[in-house]
C-alpha cells in the first residue's frame, strides 16, 4: 500500500471510531500518477544541469548529461500538453 501511496494512486483515511485504517482510490488515479511524475522529471532535468557544470559542458559525460536534461525538459513540456489536451477531451467527451 505504501508504493500505492507514493505513486498517489490511493490515499490512507481514518474512520471515526475505527482503529484501523481504510485506503480510498483516487476516483482521478491514472490522472493523478501523470501529474505527479511531472514533478520528478523536473527535477531529474535540474539534476542533469547541474551535472552538466560538474564535469564540464565539453565533455563526454557533459554532453550526454546535456541531451539527457534537454529530454527531460521534452517530456515536461509534451505531458503539459498532453494533459491539457485531455482536459479538454474529458471536458468534451
Amino acid at each position: 500500500m505504501r508504493y500505492l501511496i507514493q505513486l498517489h494512486l490511493v490515499t490512507r483515511a481514518h474512520l471515526p471510531g475505527e482503529r484501523r485504517d481504510v485506503y480510498r482510490l483516487l476516483s482521478d488515479d491514472w490522472y493523478e500518477m501523470v501529474g505527479h511524475r511531472e514533478h520528478e522529471l523536473q527535477q531529474w532535468a535540474k539534476l542533469s544541469r547541474e551535472g552538466v557544470d560538474v564535469v564540464g559542458a565539453n565533455t563526454r559525460a557533459g554532453r550526454r548529461l546535456e541531451e539527457t536534461a534537454r529530454f527531460f525538459e521534452f517530456l515536461v513540456d509534451e505531458i503539459s500538453r498532453v494533459l491539457e489536451r485531455w482536459r479538454n477531451e474529458a471536458r468534451t467527451g
